[in-house]
């Protein structure tokens, strides 16, 4: 969450904090693990103790205890700010902290779907397929971690993976050795096994882009997960999907190609319409390191 969004979020809570047995409101436009920051028309002594009722905008009721670490009066309005550090808080207030744990942040994120896979498990016995998907995701995996990524979520036969980018064009090129490590591992392991083993020819599809995403946690009650959401995420997807269409195995967006064109060896494609994007997009298929 952007940090506009972030403060518009805060301020649509209301507080209620006791103060020698007094009642008075004010607005949040500030919280962390350690304290919380209230806009109100009172003022408080420095050190004072105050019990507090957060008001959260689905009704919940947060209650809290803190003592008043910082008093400021505004210049532009009859309002003080009160910095209040928390020595009581409640599983409310802690659950609302995790719901904020949302970042906007540059990401690389790698797609990757088995070919065909629908038509190999209608073949295999149910025990053979989730072998094969496992000796699969197994392999993957090692060679992602090994170039700095993590995989973060599986999608039946297929996965997204995301590589932090501090650096542009050197964790850029992480990710790009790691598509092509990937379909090494493919051609040089898992496609002659699958060959011997199940009769079956095995190929994977690669798409690669690098944007903008949320960072955050979704879903609910213990069934929740750490992942990123945006645009860029259903593009990169759309990404990998059109190596279908192309017959290609490993294709990267012109944001990526622009910040590491000097370092790969590619082979432009045609400009084409992709699900989600207004007008023509150029894709580059890669062919691999200068």
């Amino acid at each position: 969450m952007d940090k506009r969004r972030h403060k518009r979020f805060i301020k649509s809570f209301k507080t209620i904090f006791v103060s020698e047995g007094k009642s008075f409101t004010g607005n949040l436009t500030d919280l962390s693990k350690s304290g919380l920051f209230i806009s109100t028309r009172n003022s408080f002594a420095p050190n004072s103790i105050i019990d507090i009722e957060l008001l959260l905008p689905d009704g919940k009721i947060s209650l809290l205890k803190g003592q008043v670490k910082r008093v400021a009066k505004s210049k532009f309005t009859h309002k003080n700010g009160i910095g209040i550090e928390l020595i009581k808080k409640d599983s409310t207030y802690i659950n609302l902290l995790k719901s904020l744990d949302r970042v906007e942040k540059n990401v690389l994120i790698l797609f990757a779907d088995i070919r065909g896979f629908t038509t190999l498990a209608e073949t295999l016995l149910p025990h053979d397929v989730i072998h094969l998907l496992n000796r699969y995701f197994h392999m993957m995996n090692k060679v992602v971690i090994q170039h700095g990524g993590k995989i973060n979520n599986y999608m039946g036969d297929g996965f997204m993976a995301i590589f932090d980018v501090k650096n542009d064009e050197r964790d850029l090129l992480c990710g790009i050795k790691a598509g092509i490590e990937m379909l090494d591992v493919v051609n040089n392991h898992l496609r002659p096994y699958t060959q011997k083993f199940f009769r079956h020819d095995f190929k994977i599809g690669i798409g690669l882009h690098y944007g903008s995403v949320v960072v955050g946690t979704i879903g609910s009650g213990d069934n929740k997960i750490h992942t990123i959401i945006g645009n860029a995420v259903n593009f990169a997807s759309h990404i990998e999907s059109i190596n279908k269409l192309l017959g290609t195995e490993f294709l990267i967006s012109e944001n990526i190609y622009k910040l590491v064109y000097s370092s790969i060896k590619v082979k432009k494609i045609q400009k084409i319409s992709i699900q989600g994007k207004a007008g023509l997009q150029t894709l580059y298929e890669v062919l691999g390191l200068i």
